[in-house]
């Protein structure tokens, strides 16, 4: 610490972000004053239901309960559930803040942290939308009914019912002052379809909206991943009449026939936007500027006298965008503060791929880092202050956080350096527009990035029939769909005559919206085609003319004369990426884009320690994102541990017993066992304390430091036994929403890991009387550990094999932290000796 002083932070808001501020600032020893009005920590994020099916769906809401868990038990926190702060005053260079509620007190604080998160939008307000009407709920009411599991009581218990989803309720609606996109609402529909046809497989569910944004890291292969009963429509439904039987008849055009059709369905749910909190008063007084929406935007380089904002309170976002924002907010608190600082000794490796590896670069080494730059390409000038090796090639990484060895060949040049994180922002592969009829030689159809190289009064020039082509020969992007804005705004500028197809238009960031009604307004034609084979292109008498079958018209083709299309260049996962993961020791999505789309590793970081992620490379993504992505990469470089010690808890080798058989080596998920002259060693910084190694060691040689293994009471034990990951269960075991059930003669224990599983201990526990043992895991792909799941099942699957034991007694199961509903089920289920075999 650079400042012997005690520092006092004092965070408004308990919500992910304001609990992820705090557990950054509280473990470098600063005294935490969390300040939360409701009774609870963890704000909307914790109401929300797991939205897992076979595997997770990425949504983030289970990581709430672990933040939640980890700040209650840091004693450097206190917390004021139920309070206030309902005054703040500057006392030039600290603060004198008054809190009411529960209790009354008066607080003196070096900074602040506004957290306060958004308010969800009324849909009390739209009339039309029959509210109050019975059947038609909420994306939240919808949530806590199936974290309850009274999904079927609220459809009637009927085998197949029908579920309409109506999108952009509160948000993209400039009427209610609220022309922006609510970012999350499109994932979070297409999530709820998931569970409820996985819950109900008969149920159909209609999904409609206005433009799905299809944007976010696998969030495409959700959307395309639904099957049986589940219908995208574009179009908002204009009421909702409840009508007999406890129906909804909902009343939208028929794109066929232009006739107002009417739907009927058991269920309607309004997926609400996010407004701004109950914080603006507060902000203005404190400095900050609420934008036109009331959102707090100012960002980290805007901060003012040990100011800060962080999550929702900034704008509409996801769990894990907040999560990173409470991170990066605390590390600029800690920064002025003078508690932490930039450390200049660690060196960072950037891979690069273009401009993004380059912005990477340049802003790491603006905050003091010494970076060295590998660029695939040999045309890219280095940012000044940037080591850059062009032509690179990486032919190795070694190592571990802290100190990973990078070997490369540039142009023939052998390099090899010492780094203490690695970026890799090598971008995404861009494929070039092919040939139309032989029209791109002509130069009547260009790329966007050619339009954009030049001036478009340039480009115009004779051409006044411009045509943009949004998604030709991929789905839209963030990027091209901004671009395409922009190219077309300054195209319709310059005189031209302008028209955007598209099949969906994509408003990410809190502009998106604005950027788009602000095409429109100065004349710009929008033109929808359901998928590319409704357009035609042919050549008549040196010009371009087009034919698109129009989505909003049925049976009308619209014929337009072009002198320029411009087509985005498609943006895919590049080729590379294969043999980069492999060296990283890293897996890649589903769509061959770096890292894992596990949500606890999201949205920059990785399942090794000291590895991060920038930009296209892994992630479809705005200029704003990589903003971010870069700010918390920073962040969470110069938080890294200098001293390994410090890990809270760490596997450790005993070499006296160790056979060197490498078993650790092989099997470690986090790359955490290194070879020291033939002999495996385990990094304390490296290590993320899962314990597979300690179980899968034949020798016994390895151990946990700072964790105590549960092995007391095995005489004379009857019941049921779970072994509970401390990440999933462990804390759901916990939950109030438990409804109190009753878990006697069950004896729950907490493990690292689904994955330390340790069959020995199983077998002891059938020895001593045990009846039926539980084995309960995170859900596939949000193992902190990767796969702690399967792990688990395989040695399940050993067990039976080696020791003959029922299939009956001994099962394991997904769960996550926010399914305390499920626990009682599937625990009673145990106790009574009922198959509770997963769905």
């Amino acid at each position: 610490m650079l400042n012997d002083h005690t520092k006092n932070v004092l965070i408004i808001g308990g919500g992910v972000a304001g609990m992820s501020a705090a557990k950054v600032i509280a473990g470098h020893s600063v005294n935490v004053h969390l300040v939360e009005k409701s009774e609870y920590l963890g704000g909307h994020a914790s109401q929300w239901a797991c939205m897992a099916t076979l595997q997770c769906q990425y949504c983030g809401a289970c990581l709430s309960h672990d933040l939640v868990r980890e700040i209650e038990e840091l004693k450097n926190i206190t917390l004021y559930k139920g309070c206030m702060v309902d005054s703040i005053q500057n006392l030039d260079g600290s603060y004198r803040a008054h809190i009411k509620g529960c209790i009354e007190k008066e607080l003196f604080v070096d900074a602040i942290c506004l957290a306060t998160g958004f308010t969800p939008f009324d849909p009390g307000r739209l009339t039309s939308f029959e509210y109050q009407a019975k059947g038609v709920i909420t994306t939240a009411e919808l949530s806590r009914i199936i974290k309850n599991e009274t999904l079927m009581e609220a459809v009637h218990n009927k085998p197949s019912p029908s579920i309409a989803f109506i999108q952009c309720v509160g948000s993209r609606n400039r009427e209610l002052g609220a022309d922006y996109c609510s970012q999350v609402c499109c994932k979070t529909a297409v999530r709820f379809a998931n569970k409820i046809t996985f819950m109900i497989p008969d149920a159909s569910v209609t999904i409609f909206h206005m433009d799905l944004q299809t944007c976010g890291k696998m969030f495409r292969t959700q959307v395309t991943g639904p099957g049986k009963g589940v219908n995208f429509v574009q179009g908002i439904p204009g009421k909702i009449l409840p009508i007999e039987h406890d129906r909804l008849r909902l009343f939208q055009e028929d794109k066929d026939t232009g006739a107002r059709q009417a739907s009927d369905f058991d269920m309607v749910v309004l997926a609400i936007g996010m407004q701004q909190g109950e914080t603006q008063v507060q902000a203005i007084n404190l400095g900050l500027e609420p934008d036109r929406w009331g959102f707090i935007s100012q960002d980290g380089s805007d901060r003012k006298e040990r100011i800060y904002a962080a999550g929702a309170v900034k704008g509409p976002m996801d769990i894990i965008s907040a999560i990173e924002q409470g991170i990066s907010a605390a590390h600029d608190c800690l920064k002025d503060m003078g508690v932490t600082s930039v450390h200049s000794d660690r060196p960072i490796a950037v891979l690069g791929g273009g401009d993004e590896g380059r912005i990477v670069s340049k802003a790491l080494n603006s905050s003091g880092h010494k970076v060295y730059l590998f660029e695939k390409e040999n045309t890219l000038l280095a940012p000044d202050g940037v080591t850059l090796f062009p032509e690179s090639c990486i032919t190795g990484i070694s190592g571990g956080a802290g100190d990973y060895i990078i070997m490369a060949k540039s142009g023939n040049s052998p390099v090899q350096t010492r780094v203490s994180a690695i970026v890799a922002a090598t971008g995404a592969d861009k494929i070039e527009l092919s040939d139309e009829k032989g029209i791109c030689a002509s130069g009547q159809i260009i790329s966007l990035d050619a339009f954009r190289l030049r001036a478009a009064s340039e480009i115009i020039n004779s051409r006044k029939n411009i045509v943009f082509w949004l998604d030709h020969s991929a789905p839209e992007s963030k990027v091209n769909s901004r671009h395409t804005l922009l190219s077309a705004i300054e195209a319709k500028e310059a005189g031209a005559n302008v028209t955007v197809m598209m099949e969906k238009m994509l408003v990410h960031d809190i502009d998106g919206q604005m950027l788009y009604d602000s095409a429109r307004h100065k004349g710009i034609k929008f033109l929808r085609a359901q998928t590319p084979s409704d357009v035609s292109i042919a050549e008549i008498n040196g010009s371009i003319n087009i034919k698109i079958n129009e989505a909003t018209l049925s049976g009308v083709t619209i014929d337009m004369p072009c002198d320029l299309l411009v087509i985005p260049e498609e943006l895919k996962a590049a080729e590379a990426n294969n043999r980069l993961s492999g060296m990283l020791q890293q897996e890649m999505d589903k769509e061959g884009f770096l890292q894992s789309p596990n949500p606890r590793h999201r949205r920059v970081q990785s399942t090794r320690r000291g590895i991060f992620y920038a930009g296209s490379c892994h992630d479809d993504i705005s200029r704003n994102d990589l903003v971010h992505e870069i700010r918390t990469i920073n962040a969470l470089i110069n938080l890294m541990p200098q001293d390994e010690s410090v890990s809270q808890a760490y596997a450790v080798i005993d070499t006296g017993k160790c056979g060197k058989c490498l078993t650790c080596l092989r099997i470690c998920p986090h790359a955490a066992v290194m070879l020291d002259e033939h002999s495996p060693c385990i990094s304390a910084s490296a290590c993320l304390a899962c314990g597979l190694c300690v179980t899968s060691c034949p020798a016994s040689a390895i151990s946990i430091m700072g964790s105590e293994a549960d092995g007391a009471g095995l005489s004379d034990f009857s019941g049921a036994v779970v072994f509970a990951c401390k990440r999933s269960l462990a804390i759901a075991n916990n939950s109030p929403d438990k409804m109190n059930g009753d878990l006697n003669g069950c004896k729950i224990i907490p493990i690292d890991c689904a994955c330390s599983l340790d069959p020995r201990l199983v077998i002891d526990y059938f020895a001593a009387g045990a009846e039926r043992i539980m084995v309960m895991s995170c859900h596939p792909d949000n193992c902190v550990s990767i796969h702690g799941n399967s792990s688990a099942g395989k040695k399940a699957e050993r067990i039976f094999k080696d020791t003959g034991i029922s299939r009956s007694m001994l099962s394991v199961h997904a769960i996550a932290a926010n399914e305390p509903v499920r626990l009682k089920h599937l625990i009673k289920g145990a106790l009574s000796q009922e198959d509770i075999s997963d769905e």
